[in-house]
């Protein structure tokens, strides 16, 4: 049922596995397998369903991750240079249908689609299910999609029939069926310091924080929790591309229980933190002039090293040259550490960087033309220009969506 011409629809396309099905679009003989995103003796990153089947989370340690799948197991190092190509192929794409985008991470974008379906005469979950179809075969990433009435519901459905899967939520019974059975630590923007204070307070369920009266939520969580429990009553009041500029960007990771020495393994865990860093910084389109590398031993004493550099910066290459630097002068072979990490303060919004910029890693702006056809060569046929190239053979069947004079085309059936 459509819904009254006052309100807006959203959709959320988020990527299933993004990392783990980008090596399976660059090596089809993947397809099927336990394959893992991960540098070695760091932590999964990403991990196909099968791999998900068998225990294995991202976030799980690397040795125990080859533990569980044993055999099967196929453990590839991350290229987020690809990545960020496709992410931003995708989001060419979705841009070609409707100039509504807000772009929330590398794999999840929001798209306003409101009055999409009803043009072309079909559901909103038909229009969910055939741009599905459209980006896998045109992108060759599976993705979930949920739609709704706020961004905020559009992204909790996502989740609804992951992997691979729709759904749409406009009605209110059909929000509140969905609603009463998830946790409200699964609310964006709640998480668990914010969920535990609710808990307190005898709520339990995203439903209770739809349900709650406004005068409590905004009490216990000040504006903020208004507009969360807003946006779950179907009031589209949050913007996701335009978040507050954090002062720091920290990222840091503990060996706990496995202390260690080991200058190399240190080495990845502080490569994967900054790499969460850094992507962070461009998310919100922002350069650093402060830059610390944080160790920390057993005996929780800090060995950490900063700098202050010049300008402005969000070169990753040179922002990397700072970090191995710094690293190099903190770490001890005679000492054991229990953390690792990267911040980036002093932060400054910079407007010199155009929309494809947010995904893609330059290294410099007089380079960014060669560094991105190297990407694009790499997503197209893989590395060393080997793979599965990219491309779309109309069938004979087909419905085309045409928006501001922009055209998609969908299967039919």
């Amino acid at each position: 049922m459509l819904i009254d011409k006052s309100s807006s629809i959203y959709c959320l396309v988020d990527c299933d596995s993004f990392y783990a099905y980008c090596e399976v679009l660059r090596n089809p003989s993947l397809r099927w397998k336990s394959v893992c995103i991960s540098r070695e003796k760091d932590i999964v990153l990403a991990a196909t369903y099968e791999a998900k089947k068998l225990g294995v989370k991202t976030g799980t340690a690397s040795w125990d991750a080859k533990k569980i799948l044993g055999s099967a197991g196929v453990f590839i190092p991350p290229d987020f240079a690809r990545y960020a190509s496709i992410s931003d192929r995708l989001n060419e794409l979705l841009s070609s249908f409707t100039n509504g985008i807000e772009v929330f991470s590398i794999d999840e974008s929001f798209c306003d689609i409101t009055w999409l379906a009803e043009q072309y005469e079909m559901t909103y979950e038909k229009f969910a299910y055939r741009l599905k179809r459209k980006i896998k075969k045109e992108i060759g990433i599976p993705v979930s999609i949920g739609v709704a009435k706020t961004k905020l519901l559009a992204k909790l459905f996502s989740d609804v029939n992951k992997p691979y899967g729709q759904f749409a939520g406009l009605e209110e019974d059909e929000v509140d069926e969905v609603l009463k059975k998830l946790d409200m630590e699964k609310v964006c923007f709640l998480g668990h310091a914010r969920s535990f204070k609710l808990k307190g307070h005898g709520m339990s369920t995203a439903y209770d924080v739809k349900s709650v009266e406004q005068h409590k939520i905004k009490k216990l969580l000040w504006a903020d929790g208004l507009k969360i429990r807003m946006e779950l009553n179907g009031w589209d009041v949050m913007s996701f591309a335009h978040k507050v500029v954090p002062k720091s960007i920290t990222r840091s990771r503990s060996f706990h229980p496995h202390f260690t020495s080991d200058k190399e393994l240190l080495r990845s865990h502080l490569m994967s933190n900054f790499e969460k860093a850094y992507a962070q910084m461009l998310s919100h389109k922002l350069s650093t002039k402060y830059i610390r590398v944080k160790l920390r031993d057993i005996d929780f004493r800090s060995h950490s090293q900063e700098m202050n550099i010049d300008n402005y910066c969000n070169d990753k290459k040179e922002l990397l040259r700072y970090i191995q630097i710094l690293f190099d002068e903190g770490y001890k072979s005679s000492i054991k550490y229990r953390t690792t990490g990267v911040v980036f303060g002093s932060l400054k919004d910079t407007t010199m960087y155009h929309k494809d910029d947010l995904f893609t890693y330059h290294i410099t702006q007089s380079n960014n033309k060669i560094y991105k056809a190297m990407s694009d060569l790499n997503t197209r046929f893989g590395k060393n220009l080997v793979g599965t190239a990219w491309g779309y053979s109309e069938s004979k069947d087909k419905k085309e969506l045409t928006s501001m004079d922009k055209t998609i085309a969908f299967e039919v059936g």
